[in-house]
């Protein structure tokens, strides 16, 4: 009878962990916002950042550098089916109008979730590139939607899982 129960009990240890280990990695559910609690999840998922008026004379770099000193931040979280290995996984924050992609700053591993962040004067300075030493336009950037989304890649046994959460940001100044 002891024998009996001691394989059942390796049997059923044998199929749980079988069955742990062949899940499939996919991704259950992906959320941007500003700010990340302790978990890794949004604890606020407003992008949607406020700022002094810059000065007139400005260049475009001049006020992405106060925003990137301001330390606001574009968050990600992803919620996996298990738990992945650092070295597996690739986040990067994509400029849609252009295809490019710029590794996220930061990115954090807590149990099935992976999570992290760019500071916003990053992204700005990454998207807007090209107009760094030109004079701020008209509205500072004021008010439009900036779309980007953040690609997560995770390398596994049967191949690449790929997911993008599209998004976007505002920036407006108070008075």
């Amino acid at each position: 009878m002891k024998n009996k129960i001691s394989s059942g009990i390796i049997i059923a240890l044998m199929l749980l962990f079988t069955i742990g280990c062949s899940r499939e990695l996919a991704v259950k559910s992906a959320a941007l916002g500003s700010n990340l609690s302790p978990d890794g999840t949004i604890s606020d998922n407003s992008l949607v950042f406020t700022f002094k008026k810059p000065d007139p004379g400005a260049a475009t770099r001049d006020l992405f550098n106060f925003i990137y000193f301001e330390g606001d931040t574009v968050c990600f979280s992803f919620k996996l089916t298990r738990k992945v290995n650092e070295k597996d996984v690739d986040i990067q924050f994509i400029e849609p109008s252009t295809g490019s992609g710029f590794k996220a700053e930061r990115i954090d591993f807590i149990d099935d979730n992976v999570s992290g962040f760019s500071l916003l004067g990053s992204l700005l300075e990454q998207f807007y590139r090209d107009r760094l030493t030109q004079p701020l336009p008209e509205k500072a950037f004021c008010c439009d939607t900036i779309p980007f989304s953040v690609r997560l890649v995770l390398h596994g046994e049967k191949g690449d899982v790929i997911h993008e959460k599209k998004g976007s940001f505002e920036i407006r100044y108070r008075d």
